[in-house]
């Protein structure tokens, strides 16, 4: 599996990727509630965990990652923003230790074509609210300046079959400016 590499931690916050993936543009689609508990899958330095966190002013945000060192970055920035309701959640690949049905929206950012062999999605079922969404952007599969390798990436049809195999109902496949798209899917209230 890849996982992204901490010494270039600082290309998750450029002001490059803002333009080209806008996490304010991705919560307005997201219909937050003041008190929705998301659940950000690979959190990383917090770039969509933060703004999320400001939305979200009397909910929680759960940072989740697999690298530490991902973990101490964000927590620096929680502490120099004083922000209260964000908790760092260090996971394995297959196993996030939240309790199930606890969360509303969970949010994959460019991350998903990484948890393809893995339990993730399933876990990510898990931890969902009957009714809770899955929000998920990723690379399109072709060559683009930035991102990587095309033979990593997912097909949004690829990417789809995925979600849908752990157990979700994609609602919507979108194209999300020239690199990404974005899935939106639901967990079923009768599972």
């Amino acid at each position: 599996m890849h996982k992204f590499p901490v010494e270039r931690a600082g290309i998750l916050d450029s002001s490059e990727r803002g333009l080209i993936l806008n996490p304010d543009d991705i919560l307005d689609s997201a219909e937050l509630n003041s008190d929705s508990v998301v659940a950000d899958i690979g959190s990383g330095t917090g770039f969509f965990a933060i703004p999320a966190s400001k939305r979200v002013s009397e909910g929680l945000v759960y940072a989740v990652d697999i690298q530490s060192e991902m973990h101490d970055i964000l927590s620096r920035k929680i502490s120099e923003e004083g922000l209260g309701n964000i908790e760092t959640v260090l996971s394995t690949e297959t196993l996030i230790p939240l309790d199930s049905e606890s969360v509303d929206i969970a949010y994959i950012g460019n991350t998903l074509h990484e948890l393809a062999e893995l339990h993730t999605l399933s876990e990510v079922f898990r931890i969902l609210r009957p009714g809770g969404r899955l929000i998920a952007v990723d690379w399109k599969k072709e060559e683009t300046p930035m991102g990587p390798p095309k033979s990593h990436r997912l097909s949004e049809i690829e990417a789809s079959a995925l979600i849908e195999s752990a157990g979700f109902t994609v609602t919507t496949v979108e194209d999300l400016g020239p690199y990404n798209y974005i899935i939106n899917a639901v967990k079923s209230e009768a599972d």
